[in-house]
This record gives C-alpha cells, sequence and structure tokens, in this order.
C-alpha cells in the first residue's frame, strides 16, 4: 500500500475555494512518476493524514485525475493511498467521478461524447470521434469544419441564475468560423447562445440572441495563435457576460434586454450551431459547462492548475502508514452498495 502526500504550491491559489475539482497528473509531478491504471483506479483520496475525510474522484486514465477538494487553500495538502488492486469506485457512489463534479451540467474530458457530470447523453455526427488527439489535458477530439458535432440530449439542467462555460481550444485554421458551444430553439433564426469563433480573425465571441435580438455579446480583447492551445472562459450572471483568456479576465458587458436567453432552449451541440453551417474545425479538450458563475479568482486557480500541473502541486513525499480498519471496511461496504 502506497501513501502519498501532495502539497499544493500557495502562490497557484488566488483563494480559498470550496469544492474545487483538483487536476493531478503523476507523471509531471515532482516526487511521484508514471503509474498504471490499476494503480490509478485503486487510489482513495483524503483530505487529512489520517486518511479519515474522503475525497470524491475521478480517474480519468492512468495520468490523468481530477480530485474534488472540499476547501483548496493556498497551505492545503491532499493525500492519496493505492494498492493497484481495488477497483475504482463505480460513477454514481459517494466518492465517485458523478460527485466530483455535482456543481456541473456536463464534463467532456476530450470534448467528445462521455459526460463525466452524469447528465446529459452525446450523439456524434459527421464522422467526429471522441479522443484520437493529444490534448492541453489528457486527450482531445478534431472537427472537421464541416460536418462535425455532438448533439445532446438536453442542456443537462442549465438556468439562467448562472453559468460558466470552459473549453482547452486549438484552432488549427484561423480564417475558420465556427460554433465550440450553442443552445438554440430550434427555429434556426440565430439560436440562444453560442460561443463561437468569428472568421474574419482570431478572435472569439459569446452572444446571445433571443427573438432575433442579442441580449449580450462579449469578446476578448486579444486573439488566439492558430495551431496554439489556449484556454477560455465565459460566464453569465443573468446580469453580465464575462470572457476570460488563459486565466485572466477581458472582457464584461451588460445584459441588454430583459428576456432570459434560456427560456425556450431545446438544443443543444457542441462543435456546431443549428443555424448558418458554422462548424468549428480544430480541437477541443476538457469542455465544461458550470452550473454557477465561477469567480475571477477560481477561473485564475483552474487556469494555474490546468495549464502546468507539476508547477500547481509541490513535491510529492511518501506518507507512510496506511488505511485503518475501520477505513478499509467502509470502503468495502461503499464498493458493493
Amino acid at each position: 500500500m502506497a501513501t502519498k502526500a501532495i502539497p499544493v504550491v500557495a502562490a497557484k491559489v488566488a483563494a480559498t475555494l470550496a469544492d474545487y475539482p483538483a487536476y493531478v497528473k503523476p507523471s509531471a509531478m515532482t516526487g511521484w512518476g508514471s503509474l498504471t491504471l490499476a494503480q490509478v483506479e485503486s487510489m482513495r483520496w483524503y483530505s487529512d493524514s489520517g486518511l479519515t475525510t474522503e475525497l470524491a474522484s475521478d480517474p480519468v486514465s492512468s495520468d490523468e485525475i481530477h480530485v474534488k477538494v472540499t476547501s483548496l487553500t493556498s497551505s492545503t495538502t491532499i493525500y492519496v493511498d493505492y494498492d493497484g488492486v481495488r477497483s475504482k469506485y463505480a460513477v454514481g457512489a459517494t466518492y465517485g467521478r458523478n460527485a466530483v463534479w455535482s456543481n456541473y451540467a456536463m464534463v467532456l474530458h476530450a470534448g467528445g461524447d462521455t459526460d463525466s457530470a452524469g447528465n446529459i447523453t452525446l450523439t456524434a455526427n459527421g464522422g467526429v470521434v471522441s479522443g484520437g488527439a493529444t490534448g492541453n489535458i489528457g486527450s482531445a477530439t478534431s472537427f472537421d469544419g464541416s460536418d462535425d458535432f455532438f448533439e445532446m440530449s438536453s442542456k443537462g439542467g442549465i438556468g439562467a441564475s448562472g453559468w460558466t462555460f470552459q473549453t482547452w481550444l486549438n484552432a488549427t485554421v484561423a480564417s475558420s468560423q465556427g460554433c465550440m458551444v450553442g443552445l438554440y430553439d430550434g427555429s434556426g433564426a440565430g439560436g440562444d447562445i453560442f460561443l463561437f469563433k468569428k472568421n474574419t480573425s482570431t478572435s472569439f465571441q459569446l452572444r446571445s440572441g433571443h427573438l432575433s435580438t442579442n441580449e449580450f455579446d462579449v469578446r476578448p480583447t486579444g486573439s488566439l495563435t492558430e495551431g496554439t492551445w489556449a484556454m477560455q472562459h465565459a460566464s453569465y450572471d443573468n446580469a453580465k457576460a464575462r470572457w476570460y483568456s488563459d486565466g485572466s479576465l477581458e472582457s464584461t458587458t451588460s445584459k441588454i434586454g430583459s428576456a432570459d436567453p434560456f427560456d425556450d432552449a431545446t438544443i443543444m451541440r457542441v462543435g456546431a450551431r443549428t443555424d448558418n453551417a458554422q462548424y468549428f474545425q480544430g480541437l477541443l479538450s476538457e469542455l465544461r459547462i458550470a452550473d454557477l458563475v465561477l469567480s475571477d479568482d477560481w477561473i485564475t486557480t483552474e487556469y494555474n492548475n490546468q495549464d502546468d500541473v507539476g508547477t500547481f502541486w509541490g513535491t510529492v513525499t511518501d506518507a507512510g502508514g496506511g488505511v485503518t480498519a475501520n477505513n478499509s471496511a467502509r470502503r468495502q461496504h461503499l464498493m458493493m452498495m
């Protein structure tokens, strides 16, 4: 049984954050190294050295893990034990995958067809295949710009009270125009809300169209470099829309009208709009929609964590010890539930 202590680097955490899904990549972290998938799936995570307060985790692969840290501070250390024998938790278990993303309407680790939040079923169209390309985090999905998209069974409960889109994207053709995420009313009259890349430049925008009237239109002040990964966040709180590039706030705009831009949205897609054939050309990785407005500090910390996971965490050390008999019995009980 291996037990490790993993401290955060203080300067990388902008503020105390509750229920933060921390990204862990063993091979990139000092003092750890490559692990097998069996080792990763046997991991149990804790917020204390006594291994008494367990944390939910989402083991995506042998080198991609997301751990829901109940309270992330500049002095946080998390702990993990693993034996390469235990099975990973079921997705709906107390400490399983879905629990990591309880505040999210959708989470696509490869920009593809499996929602790790457990809310939405996606259908591939145009021959698009989830994964298969290298992303800034784990794998990515390549969209051809002509007919590739994923259509979702619903909008996943996303409401007008506030949400945040997040994605890593790599626009492979600077002159192309295409939609990364869109929610629509199905009429083809402009849709309700969409996050897309303009065809006139490497700029992007988040725009709402409600009955052909824009409720908000927010765009980053800078531009993206073709063929380079960049992290984008766009949020909306029923009063303002905000755009962040690589963890920094770039633009804010107030809502123009009084209508709810979600009140008649019925269709949700990744990689295309329903009107004007606006298909995205490039790579998408780690696409998330949080069902709340993430703070500036959260977004900065998230960028620090995902952009360079090896400098977000300090040196991984052996913590010694192991699980207590009570904890082992409790976990075996949970696994059988």
